[in-house]
């Protein structure tokens, strides 16, 4: 008996089922074999504890006959289901008891098409086989669709294992540059500490040494954290690095001069998904212990005197890269024997930083760099008169 099926608009018979049936102590009856026959299918009779065979693939449904359908969980699971790997259809799994632990069959089965039934009669056995190939179609397609979604979910979490690869390499490659080695001060030094946010930091510090006696120091952040603001970060580091050279050539030095001709550079790029960068830009003087200072949108350096009251040190500065008229107003002041220059990120909060400097403070002098999971990237340098 064939039935037809409308394929894109055309008519076309439909193929005779081909139905696999494995037993497992237990026999096709005549009944139930008559009942199968009377739907129009071809039927492939097996063991079910025997190993596969290479005939009889690509079949419409699958019956599995067995006595106990404890006995299913107890051990023939894994056949069951390799049986069903090696020729995916529809499978029905009939017993005259009920399986037990079905939560544990669910889970080892997972998305597989295999239903348990128990206690059912010949005639609505072979009605359910009949209802599973008139199906076997659309199962099929679904299959391969679900295939082809898995090959191609393979290939995406392929690709984002390589991108966090290439994240963390670019950290760690950051992290060895703020590694870098800190300029040697007469009567002073300079402790720097940074915990990024995430792989690649928005955060950058440099210090150089300007000439003999006067070195720079330059602490930005870029809005946000994460790879943009790394590669935004360096890209201010490095203008920072031309123009401060350049000014200690000539013998002029005007930090609020050199932050204005960053931002100058960050404006001319003219970065279509440019953030913002707070910056602060600082020299000090080993000969008469001048600090100088400009800042744009950083947050206000930190004065600790001995004996003293922490006070911040203000001065006037907008972020970079919004105006090119923005002005950014240079300070300084002279320090003392046992005073220290505090100055820090946004991510550092002000009831953070009294326990961040002391965390410094007990430490050889050095660069420290640690991961963290902070809301953002915190940076702090502290600069220690001697």
């Amino acid at each position: 008996m064939y039935g037809w099926i409308d394929i894109g608009g055309e008519t076309r018979p439909m193929a005779r089922s081909k139905v696999q049936v494995l037993l497992d102590d237990r026999e096709l009856t005549p009944e139930l074999r008559g009942t199968i026959e009377h739907y129009d299918a071809d039927i492939t009779l097996e063991s079910f504890r025997h190993n596969h065979s290479d005939n009889g693939l690509n079949h419409h449904a699958r019956l599995v006959l067995t006595r106990d359908g404890k006995s299913m969980t107890n051990g023939k699971l894994s056949r069951l289901l390799s049986w069903f790997d090696r020729d995916p259809c529809v499978t029905l799994v009939a017993s005259d008891l009920p399986v037990t632990d079905e939560a544990a069959v669910t889970a080892a089965v997972r998305d597989r098409a295999i239903q348990f039934v128990s206690g059912i009669s010949s005639e609505e056995l072979a009605q359910r086989l009949q209802a599973l190939c008139t199906t076997y179609d659309t199962y099929e397609a679904m299959r391969r669709q679900l295939v082809e979604l898995r090959h191609r979910d393979e290939d995406l979490l392929s690709s984002l294992e390589a991108l966090r690869a290439e994240l963390r390499l670019a950290g760690r490659i950051q992290r060895d540059l703020l590694r870098g080695p800190l300029p040697k001060l007469l009567g002073a030094r300079i402790e720097f500490l940074h915990r990024p946010a995430a792989e690649v930091s928005g955060d950058v510090f440099q210090a150089l040494r300007i000439n003999e006696h006067r070195i720079g120091l330059f602490l930005a952040d870029a809005t946000g954290h994460g790879f943009a603001a790394g590669l935004l970060s360096a890209f201010v580091e490095r203008s920072f690095v031309r123009h401060v050279q350049r000014a200690g050539e000539v013998g002029s030095i005007d930090e609020g001069a050199i932050l204005s001709r960053i931002n100058s550079d960050l404006l001319a790029a003219d970065l279509k998904e440019c953030h913002f960068v707070t910056a602060l830009l600082a020299t000090y003087d080993e000969g008469d212990r001048v600090f100088r200072w400009a800042r744009a949108g950083a947050p206000y350096p930190v004065l600790n005197q001995p004996s003293r009251s922490v006070r911040a040190l203000h001065s006037e500065g907008m972020l970079l890269g919004v105006r090119a008229d923005a002005l950014f107003e240079s300070r300084s002041l002279r320090l003392a024997a046992g005073d220290s220059i505090t100055i820090h990120t946004d991510g550092v909060e002000p009831v953070m930083l009294a326990e961040i400097v002391a965390e410094i403070n007990a430490r050889p002098p050095r660069v420290v760099t640690q991961s963290a999971h902070e809301a953002d990237d915190i940076s702090v340098v502290t600069l220690h008169v001697e």
